[in-house]
């Protein structure tokens, strides 16, 4: 019988995995990522489902680690979250991950997923659009806009000027081969405006 890894520190959540996915595969649970590359150097795997959010960890780095032993088509990763939006699905595909699915779960699309990806492991393609947040503030008179999803940032004499060098910055960015599996084809800004006094 097929393995699979499943990584939640939520022990309702690993039981009811198992219960998903009974009688198509055999579910290992482990409530953290550091313990499941432990298990993972000790025993093989054909499937890994693991949660986005923890305590300690980053599921983005765990994933591609795990991309430095093992290609996506040789061991197949599912992330799941209840907060799981475009941006966030597009960097875990990014990283390696082979699809994404939200939380709640459903017994169907989970076992679907699942036995789809025992038959073919190719990776979901990344989405197309990006949504990345700019926030903009006036001091001593210069207006400034900042994009905390790529670090770029710009100033001008009007929130228009720093706004319009900014987004000119991000589809630079988006159209540098390798940041357009991050960001996508498609660029979204969400402005937030602040001003900051002395």
């Amino acid at each position: 019988m097929r393995k699979v890894l499943y990584i939640d520190d939520s022990s309702m959540s690993q039981q009811l995995m198992a219960r998903f996915l009974e009688g198509i595969c055999h579910v290992t649970p482990c409530t953290s990522l550091s313990s499941a590359t432990q298990t993972i150097r000790t025993q093989n795997f054909d499937l890994i489902i693991t949660d986005f959010l923890f305590p300690e960890g980053d599921p983005l780095e765990f994933i591609a680690e795990l991309r430095r032993h093992f290609s996506p088509t040789q061991l197949p990763v599912i992330v799941t979250s209840g907060s799981l939006d475009r941006r966030m699905e597009s960097q875990a595909l990014h990283f390696g991950a082979n699809a994404c699915i939200r939380k709640p779960l459903r017994k169907n699309e989970v076992r679907e997923l699942v036995e789809r990806l025992f038959k073919d492991p190719t990776p979901q393609p990344l989405p197309n659009l990006a949504v990345v947040s700019i926030f903009t503030w006036i001091r001593n008179g210069r207006y400034y806009a900042l994009s905390p999803d790529t670090l770029l940032h710009a100033e001008g004499s009007s929130e228009a000027e720093a706004l319009a060098k900014l987004k000119a910055q991000l589809e630079e960015y988006k159209n540098t081969p390798s940041q357009a599996s991050t960001l996508g084809t498609s660029l979204a800004c969400k402005i937030q405006s602040e001003e900051i006094s002395n």
